[in-house]
């Protein structure tokens, strides 16, 4: 009985840490839940017109969705913050979105 206790014991030693939340990690949920908020961003810029979604990329941590890429005007980088923005769940939107000239 003994044996089984410390053999249990160990198991969860090695297993909780890597349920423990840090400040500069997500937890499973957050990056199932950032995932899906990134896909739902990349849609709606795909599905916008006046927009070459290939050329922006979009990253999401904790609610904070990241733009970068290139877009040909100053309106085309507005239009993609504005749909980032307009998606359930983010809190903040930084653009990276550089402008070709």
């Amino acid at each position: 009985m003994k044996k089984h206790i410390i053999f249990a014991t160990a198991i969860l030693a090695t297993l909780l840490p890597g349920c423990a939340v840090l400040q500069d990690r997500e937890t499973t949920g957050q990056y199932v839940d950032d995932s899906g908020k990134t896909a739902s961003i990349k849609s709606a810029l795909i599905a916008e017109p006046r927009l070459n979604a290939t050329e922006i990329h979009v990253d999401t941590f904790k609610d904070t969705v990241q733009l970068s890429g290139f877009v040909s005007t100053y309106e085309q980088a507005r239009i993609a913050e504005r749909i980032a923005r307009n998606v359930q769940g983010v809190k903040r939107v930084e653009n990276s979105i550089k402008v070709r000239r």
